[in-house]
């Protein structure tokens, strides 16, 4: 036997290229690491220790955000949050098949993340205690298959031999993540973005006159004025690098369609911004019409118009709303969403579970996430749109007028007994799920 293969051996090469799952029945997420992160790492281990790190990265990622609810605040954070964990779940598996610990740092995921991190304040000690979190979790979950892949007689060597290089390997990429966290930290606390930055969170918290006249002379930006708040962001985590060029060209049609008024603009990550507008016109929010060339996984959340500071914090809470809905709701939203489009169901989203049963204890059967169950929705709810009208309905749809009238007593069949058609409760149920489908959650 070769040296090689020796080496490989004591890392575990016979059990970890053995890792297998059944995806079918757990699900297998969709991919958020970069693409030549998975060719190396399919390459390296073959496609099922792949999608085996695929499922293992998302649980990780979900008991971080349980940890560590920071990570869970916001949509951006757990993107990137799961592109991370990802990628360094993949690097992991590598590590243990080729006892390469370089194989996890440097990489561009978690860099990605960190700077992210450092731009949206998000503390050293939450990074470093998410870290931990995805330690525990990959542990336990690797000795999972150890003690099923290795033979009997080899599970105590193979332990200690696993165990020892998952610490040591978890030890180092700490040690480079917080050095890179402060490194990074020291560059942009120089910076005049970072400045106005700091600037702007001040604004976000201020209520004093004396305070707001004098951020406002800081910014060149009136904060007693009106406002209007938007929030654009790249979906896929694939597409980060590429991130800050779309979406300064897609700010800069925003300018030039609105007038080019005075405007700030703060980086919350390398794939999304923040942005508020000077304006005039209480309806501007209704009128954009951004015809700029579309680029694929570029959106934008658009709050309500609002004045003075009060207006400055309310826009933009009003576009983090939409921005939240946006991302549960997926592609079942266009890549532009105002506020005032969406903003019953953004009052809804601070309970999820709760929605979640609103929506089943309303709906019935009606509530079932099947294509058929869509359409009967869809047309219920054109028909009470159209006040009971089959003929106004079937001209929305488009469906014939008799094609209507059937799905509409299809779907009353599907409520619960007792159910009226003309209920707030099964009007709002039908939009909710029109925006985020019948089943729904912050994953």
């Amino acid at each position: 036997m070769s040296t090689a293969m020796e080496r490989d051996e004591a890392t575990g090469l016979t059990w970890v290229r053995a890792i297998t799952i059944d995806a079918a029945s757990v699900g297998s997420p969709e991919p958020t690491s970069d693409l030549p992160t998975r060719i190396w790492a399919e390459e390296q281990l073959g496609a099922d220790p792949v999608c085996w790190a695929l499922v293992t990265a998302q649980r990780m990622a979900d008991q971080i955000v349980e940890s560590v609810p920071i990570f869970g605040s916001d949509a951006g954070v757990h993107l990137l949050l799961r592109r991370a964990v990802e990628g360094t779940t993949l690097r992991l598996l590598i590590t243990l098949l080729t006892d390469d610990t370089d194989a996890v740092w440097p990489a561009p995921e978690p860099a990605d993340a960190v700077t992210s991190y450092v731009r949206r304040q998000i503390p050293l000690e939450d990074v470093l205690r998410s870290i931990s979190v995805s330690q525990e979790v990959f542990t336990r979950l690797l000795l999972e298959q150890v003690s099923v892949l290795v033979p009997t007689e080899r599970i105590n060597e193979e332990t200690r031999a696993t165990l020892s290089l998952v610490f040591r390997t978890y030890d180092l990429f700490s040690s480079a993540i917080a050095s890179y966290y402060l490194r990074d930290a020291e560059r942009w606390a120089q910076t005049t973005a970072a400045v106005q930055t700091r600037h702007i969170e001040r604004a976000l918290q201020a209520t004093a006159t004396a305070e707001v006249a004098e951020l406002s002379r800081e910014l060149d930006y009136d904060l007693t004025g009106s406002h209007l708040a938007a929030v654009f962001w790249m979906r896929a985590p694939r597409l980060v690098r590429r991130a800050p060029e779309a979406i300064e060209a897609a700010i800069h049609h925003l300018l030039a369609t609105t007038g080019r008024p005075a405007h700030l603009v703060r980086w919350v990550g390398p794939a999304t911004a923040q942005v508020w507008l000077q304006v005039d016109d209480p309806a501007a929010a209704d009128g954009l019409d951004l015809e700029l060339a579309h680029v694929q996984n570029l959106h934008l959340a658009v709050g309500s118009v609002a004045a003075g500071i009060s207006g400055f914090r309310s826009s933009h809470e009003s576009a983090r709303a939409t921005e939240r809905l946006a991302h549960l709701a997926g592609p079942r939203l266009p890549w532009l969403v105002t506020h005032r489009s969406v903003q019953a169901i953004t009052l809804l989203l601070h309970d999820l579970p709760g929605l979640q049963a609103f929506v089943i204890r309303t709906l019935g059967a009606l509530a079932a996430d099947e294509p058929r169950a869509e359409e009967l929705r869809t047309s219920l709810e054109a028909y009470l749109a159209a006040g009971r009208s089959s003929r106004k309905a079937a001209a929305t749809l488009p469906a014939h007028r008799n094609t209507v009238v059937y799905r509409v007593r299809s779907a009353e069949q599907l409520l619960p007994p007792g159910s009226a058609l003309d209920s707030m409760e099964l009007r709002l149920a039908l939009r909710v799920c029109e925006l985020l489908g019948p089943r729904f959650s912050e994953s």
